[in-house]
């Protein structure tokens, strides 16, 4: 409620979007940057910036590392956090000048060589009602998901991310038709095959 569009806009008009990622990079040496809204409605009661959630919104790596807790004493959001919030601000009150500015950093991006962009770092939004994806030659997309609409899209590399919500029978197939699947084990050894798949 203490956000101003005005202030928010002026931000990021001169300050980035998107993050780069030292942990994400790849072995082949490809830069790679993240788009960092906050998850579900946290902060905000106009959109849901995932829409699949189950109880994911918990333990969302939004919420990891020190740097983005919030302030344990005074219940305060942490610098992290508050960056996200206003970047998320942005994205829900002037669309048209989020979404254009999105547009020429991955332009920006791609001029240092093929570069992997993670839009949705901590949503679950369809990128492919946003932007053109197909119009970039040097950045590669790809994102986890819980949203099994999003996986036939061609010009991204989605990984389904497993929850509760989702039957074996449902899992197997979707890896059945070749969908990559991250899934959490309850175990303290990982297993080499589940139900025949490695």
């Amino acid at each position: 409620n203490d956000l101003d569009l005005a202030t928010v806009k002026k931000e990021f008009q001169f300050g980035a979007l998107f993050n780069r990622n030292q942990k994400l990079e790849k072995g082949d040496g490809v830069a790679n940057f993240g788009l960092e809204l906050t998850p579900s409605k946290f902060g905000q009661k106009e959109k849901n910036l995932c829409g699949n959630e189950a109880t994911c919104l918990s333990t969302c790596l939004v919420f990891s590392g020190i740097s983005n807790m919030m302030k344990s004493k005074s219940f305060e959001l942490s610098t992290t956090l508050m960056k996200r919030l206003r970047r998320t601000f942005l994205f829900l009150n002037d669309q048209d000048f989020f979404l254009s500015k999105v547009d020429l950093e991955i332009k920006q991006l791609e001029m240092i060589g093929k570069v992997a962009i993670r839009l949705n770092v901590f949503s679950d939004l369809n990128w492919d009602e946003l932007l053109d994806l197909t119009s970039y030659n040097n950045a590669i997309f790809y994102d986890y998901t819980k949203h099994t609409a999003y996986l036939t899209q061609t010009n991204k590399n989605y990984t389904f991310s497993a929850s509760e919500k989702d039957s074996d029978d449902d899992l197997k197939t979707l890896l059945k038709k070749g969908y990559n699947i991250a899934m959490v084990f309850h175990t303290n050894k990982l297993p080499t095959t589940w139900n025949g798949f490695e």
